[in-house]
């Protein structure tokens, strides 16, 4: 029983210790905006990073600056420039970031792999990190951008909705857990704050328990769920909201994030849109249906919750990337 104890230690620190190394190695080498191997400001990210070292500097996110972005964001960025100046402090609110962003695919996995040993697990994190952080090489556009801190409370989300189909798997009367609805309403309402295409997949979660809850009658748990989703976001939203009103910025804060949103996404319908997504985009498309045919290979199309999963997850996102 030590031994296995001791054995859990050891593998844990180690796992810490290489998700640490791949974190930074991998922003040295594919934020280019931020790494000191480069002396590139990138483009959304320079004026992030100016926006941060402003709010430092005593200037108002809104009224003495204009971008459709939310405060969440800029909030980060403030964090990064209190905690050294430039391109160096962004780096860090990466790197810790990237580290959180690591632990939590971590945690996803394990979810499927209960039943291994500890090193074939420890194997197959570090196997599907890799897979994961190749995909990533393809969309990370020099770093330091709202996709990347948006990660920790999506794959946060995905853990929770996971764990309870698992547990739906093994009992159909299971009632999903108001404290996830809370969850998924403070990690929604937090990405609407940094951006909000970036909550796509959080209504993805949302529908799929939807879904699954009326079909098993179980009204009571929506409502439950519903007030609980509810809670969530006004944690999110109150902070800000409040922000805004002391500083008179909240009518600026919401035309820029929402309005001004809206009007800049709708030079082209969203047919005409996801008609190019398509024709250009193919390979993300691609990589977006992917749950969808694993989830049938492998037969899992048995479990409602499931597939219902994997194609609203399809769905909602193609909408998003067409947004």
């Amino acid at each position: 029983m030590k031994n296995q104890i001791k054995k859990s230690i050891c593998i844990e620190i180690s796992r810490q210790i290489l998700i640490i190394t791949i974190s930074f190695m991998f922003l040295l080498l594919f934020s280019g905006s931020t790494s000191p191997l480069t002396h590139f400001y990138g483009y959304d990210s320079s004026f992030f990073i100016l926006v941060g070292n402003g709010i430092k500097n005593g200037l108002l996110p809104y009224r003495d600056f204009f971008d459709m972005k939310g405060p969440y964001l800029f909030i980060i960025e403030w964090i990064g420039q209190l905690l050294y100046d430039g391109r160096t402090g962004a780096f860090i609110v990466q790197l810790v970031n990237m580290i959180i962003t690591l632990n939590l695919i971590t945690k996803i996995i394990r979810l499927t792999t209960t039943n291994s040993k500890l090193t074939t697990s420890f194997i197959k994190e570090i196997v599907v990190i890799g897979c994961c952080l190749f995909i990533m090489t393809f969309t990370f556009e020099f770093g330091n951008l709202t996709e990347e801190f948006s990660l920790p409370p999506l794959l946060l989300s995905l853990y929770l909705v996971l764990k309870n189909i698992q547990l739906n798997k093994i009992d159909k009367n299971y009632k999903h857990q108001p404290y996830c609805a809370l969850i998924y309403g403070a990690c929604f309402g937090y990405l609407v704050l940094i951006r909000l295409t970036n909550a796509a997949f959080i209504g993805a979660i949302v529908l799929t328990i939807l879904i699954n809850l009326i079909i098993n009658k179980q009204y009571n748990n929506i409502i439950q769920c519903a007030f609980a989703f509810i809670c969530g976001l006004l944690i999110s939203f109150i902070p800000i909201f409040l922000y805004g009103i002391i500083t008179h910025t909240l009518t600026d804060m919401l035309y820029q994030m929402f309005i001004f949103g809206i009007f800049y996404s709708t030079d082209k319908s969203i047919l005409t849109k996801l008609l190019e997504l398509f024709t250009t985009q193919w390979k993300l498309i691609l990589l977006t249906v992917t749950p969808v045919f694993i989830t049938l290979s492998c037969k899992d199309y048995r479990n409602r919750v499931t597939l219902t999963f994997a194609i609203s997850s399809f769905i909602v996102t193609l909408i998003a990337i067409a947004l």
